[in-house]
Formats: structure tokens, sequence, C-alpha cells
């Protein structure tokens, strides 16, 4: 039996892009001292690199002639310090379930910062991120001007189950002043409108 194989092109290394505030940590030996006083691994974590890195995004769809928004995914990292750092830079946060709603709520993203992206959404997780004025909202409110026979992708996750006590019970949100009495009946007159459809 012969075997053939080809060979590809190996791609050519990224290079190392050097931080002087990481080096400087690096080299002082605090971080041995906390692993060994933690007893294991934890997060070494620098904020300013996450400005750093968003303008630097932000400059390149500028340079590119791009209009768009930068949004960090809150899967990517459970550390709050990114939502913070997204609130105070009024960058975008992209969260798929209740849970990552509620934790960027409540480090201050505004709800019209924040996209709800992902498959098979709950329809509480939605009516939430559509009281905020997520990204959800402004899709639903779009709708009703496309075609007959027009497709409109929201990509929404995570059926959210595990909040039926907390953001998909109107208690909780009542007690937290979270509903709109208004934008929830505006809602609720768009999906029967596009269920009719």
């Amino acid at each position: 039996m012969a075997v053939t194989t080809s060979r590809v092109a190996a791609a050519p290394p990224l290079p190392a892009h050097p931080d002087p505030q990481a080096a400087a940590v690096l080299a002082s030996g605090l971080l041995q001292e906390l692993s060994y006083a933690f007893d294991g691994p934890f997060h070494f974590l620098l904020p300013d690199r996450f400005d750093t890195n968003l303008a630097a995004f932000r400059a390149a769809l500028a340079e590119a002639g791009v209009a768009g928004r930068v949004y960090y995914a809150k899967k990517a990292n459970k550390a709050a310090v990114w939502v913070e750092r997204c609130a105070a830079t009024g960058a975008g946060v992209d969260v798929a379930s209740a849970g990552e709603l509620r934790e960027a709520l409540a480090h201050g993203v505004r709800g019209e910062d924040i996209t709800v992206t992902g498959p098979a959404k709950h329809e509480q997780l939605l009516r939430v991120a559509v009281l905020q004025g997520a990204l959800v909202h402004e899709a639903l409110r779009r709708l009703p001007s496309l075609p007959p026979g027009s497709t409109m992708v929201a990509l929404v996750n995570d059926g959210g189950e595990k909040y039926l006590d907390t953001v998909f019970d109107d208690g909780w949100m009542a007690a937290r002043d979270l509903l709109d009495p208004v934008v929830e009946r505006e809602v609720g007159d768009l999906l029967g409108t596009l269920r009719g459809h």
C-alpha cells in the first residue's frame, strides 16, 4: 500500500507583543509569591491592556473606513473587570444567557450596548433584553418593515431555565426597577403582529 503525503506550508509565527506593565509584574516576583500564598493557579489580569486593545480595534475599524462597534463576548472570560471596562469605555457586550445579561447590566453596561446572540433563546430572556433596549429590540422593531417572505437573523442562545427565579420572574425584576410597562407592551404587540405573519 502506498501512502502519499503533501506538505502544507506553515504560516510564519506571529510576533509577541511585549507589554511593559506585564513585564514589570512578571519580573517583580509578585506572581510567584501569590501562587505560593494561594497554593495554586490564579489569573493575572491587566485592565489597562483591555483599554489599549479596544482602542486598537476601534482605530482599525476607523482606518478601514468601516462603521462598526466592538462587542466583547462575555462568555470569553468570566472576570467581571472586563465587563466593567466595557461600561467605562462605552464598548458593547455580547451575551448568550440570562446570567451574562444580568451581570453586564449589574456592572453598568447600558442595555443599548448589549447584544444577545446564539440559537434558541427563551422568550423571557428576549423580553428582559428588549426591556433593557438590547440589540434584539432593534431587530424586532425592524422586522415589520421587511417585505413579506424576508428573513432576518437575530442570533440568540440558552434556554435560561437556571434563571426562572431571577430575571424571568416579574416580581424579582420589578423589585429592581427593571421592568418598563411601555416597552413590555410594545414588545408584546410586536410579537403578536409577527406571529400573525
